[in-house]
């Protein structure tokens, strides 16, 4: 057996733990209890001491315990608990607990104590300077004394025994989503059948879960009576904000199997203690409070990852109540479209406005036909918004956007052609070619500036077809323009009219488009030679007049001038004329190309006639 301290009186209290198994028991010294304990599955004593708790100055008293293994004892007239359940092993010291009181009872030695099925506590008060201890039953929540009873013929009794325990009632909180500041604090506690000391509790620090670090954050344990109704509440404390919490509650027996015994929403509940007997009813209350977090979000997808004149684009619109609370009147709306058309109305499922529990969803669809502006802006943004009221506080809101771009093709093309029908044979000055030019657009945006240009000397102003609005193509549609041309002499000398004309669009981003240039050359051919044109006769050689007299050379001296005839006397016949045929020659080829030059000119003017 363990040593015991010195005592005053001896070991004076005890009573077994059907939580642990242990039979504690208590000596009193210097108005100190020291708790020991004898494991009754082993059947060995546990070294050392178990608790100290601090008494009043009466050295006896007798205590009980609950299911839990916390302790209830009596002491110099008051009613007492331990909050805690009593330690399994020993210490050389023992830790000190507190205990608080739950009632003052009538006046003298209090040195039993028991637990009756009924709930009612059983104290032994021996009666001064007589032999007779009376058994007074006493009301565990108010300690008033319902009854009386002398016990006579045994003397006096030192200690009560009872195979009951007592009915108990614990108000704790649980955060199991911790607070929503540090500061926030909450009060718990529990009324009825006349309970008034004890039962509040107030939460301290700032850890999630249940608040039991210290045993002042619960209400209780506090004793009970079966059939007896008891009220339970909290209320904020500290930086607490009530509605920005949800509050439930729930009552549950330990002794039970964790039944539950009542439950509810909000921070008021009540319940009726059970009967469960000689094992007593360990009831737990316990408020939870969750941050009120409403939240909704919103997806917005198209079916369709580009933009294509024509096509039908459908929108979806999926709203979800992610926040931990319903949400009333969810409305989607769209809060800005950029698309040239109009969009569908909104089709939904449910309709809306809605009601939508924790995670349940507001599905809406809208369709949308591409239109050429669409394209031609590169993309279509639309963007939307859901609203949600949540129990308590502000509407929650939440917005998406979806974006359907266009892939951007610009394209032209450009054809020239020349019409010389009104050309006529032979050509004359002033002969007109019709010019012909077409510019379509290939691509798949619009074309604004389109304009078609000819640098060609001369040419007439173009004139422009246009399909629509002047100088802007669409998809598909073609411009045509016509301009006409007078030819000249030098056009007709040089055998052919030569042109090229170019044409460009500005689509509505990027560089502008210029196809390849439209080129024409139109062939002047020659005049044809008309062969019934009489040759042109060429002038022969004129021969010399054989009956002209000769006229005589006149020799000349090397340094003057020539004299037409020989001075008589220098012995000599006169020489004959020899440079006439020198003379006539060059005026023969003379003759000669004039003539050929005629028949060329006559055979032009046969071929054009």
């Amino acid at each position: 057996m363990t040593t015991l301290p010195a005592t005053n009186g001896g070991l004076v209290m005890g009573a077994h733990s059907s939580s642990t198994g242990i039979y504690y028991f208590g000596a009193v010294s210097a108005g100190t209890l020291y708790v020991y304990g004898f494991d009754t599955t082993t059947n060995t004593a546990i070294p050392g001491v178990i608790a100290r708790i601090t008494l009043g100055i009466e050295n006896n008293g007798d205590f009980a315990l609950d299911g839990q293994g916390r302790l209830f004892l009596v002491n110099s007239g008051a009613l007492l608990r331990v909050d805690v359940p009593l330690p399994t092993v020993g210490t050389p010291n023992g830790p000190l607990l507190s205990a608080s009181s739950i009632a003052a009872l009538d006046s003298g030695p209090t040195g039993s104590l028991a637990i009756g099925s009924d709930g009612y506590l059983y104290v032994g008060i021996n009666v001064a300077g007589a032999t007779v201890t009376n058994n007074v039953k006493v009301n565990p929540s108010t300690g008033v004394v319902v009854s009386t009873t002398p016990l006579t013929g045994a003397g006096l009794i030192g200690d009560f025994a009872s195979c009951a325990q007592p009915n108990t009632i614990t108000v704790e909180k649980n955060l199991p989503d911790n607070r929503l500041a540090a500061t926030d604090q909450f009060e718990v506690a529990v009324t009825g059948g006349g309970i008034s000391t004890g039962n509040r509790g107030l939460t301290e620090g700032n850890e999630s879960g249940i608040q039991n670090q210290v045993a002042s954050e619960a209400a209780g344990p506090l004793l009970g009576l079966v059939g007896q109704t008891y009220a339970i509440a909290e209320s904020p404390a500290g930086t607490t904000n009530a509605d920005s919490y949800m509050s439930s509650w729930q009552c549950i027996n330990r002794s039970d199997d964790d039944a539950v015994v009542a439950e509810g929403l909000g921070s008021t509940g009540s319940f009726t203690m059970p009967s469960t007997g000689a094992m007593g009813s360990d009831i737990v209350c316990q408020f939870t409070n969750i941050p009120r977090m409403p939240a909704i979000s919103l997806e917005k997808t198209s079916d369709r990852d580009t933009l294509v004149l024509g096509e039908t684009i459908t929108y979806s619109f999926l709203a979800r109540n992610t926040g931990n609370e319903p949400l009333t009147d969810v409305v989607i709306s769209e809060s800005s479209f950029t698309g040239s058309g109009q969009m569908s109305p909104l089709t939904c499922v449910p309709g809306q406005p809605a009601n939508l529990a924790v995670n349940d969803t507001l599905l809406c669809t809208a369709t949308y036909a591409v239109t050429q502006a669409d394209v031609d802006a590169a993309f279509v943004a639309n963007s939307a918004d859901v609203t949600g009221n949540p129990p308590t506080g502000p509407p929650v809101t939440a917005a998406d956007d979806v974006q359907v771009p266009s892939t951007p093709a610009p394209a032209m093309t450009f054809t020239k052609t020349a019409d010389d029908s009104a050309v006529q044979n032979p050509t004359q000055v002033g002969d007109v070619i019709t010019y012909n030019f077409t510019a379509n657009n290939t691509g798949n945006v619009t074309l604004t500036g389109v304009v078609i240009n000819d640098a060609l000397a001369g040419l007439s102003e173009l004139v422009y077809t246009w399909p629509g609005t002047a100088g802007t193509l669409t998809p598909g549609e073609t411009v045509t323009a016509t301009a006409t041309y007078a030819i000249t002499q030098a056009d007709i000398d040089a055998g052919q009219v030569a042109n090229t004309a170019t044409t460009t669009g500005t689509p509505p981003t990027g560089d502008p488009i210029t196809p390849p240039p439209g080129e024409t050359t139109t062939p002047i051919p020659p005049a044809p030679v008309d062969p019934t044109d009489p040759p042109v006769p060429t002038q022969p050689p004129v021969p010399a007049d054989p009956t002209a007299p000769a006229v005589p050379v006149v020799p000349t001296k090397p340094t003057a001038s020539a004299s037409p005839t020989s001075p008589a006397g220098n012995g000599g016949s006169p020489l004959a004329i020899t440079g006439g045929g020198l003379v006539l020659l060059p005026l023969g080829l003379f003759v000669l190309v004039g003539g050929m030059i005629v028949l060329v000119s006559n055979r032009r003017r046969a071929k054009r006639m």
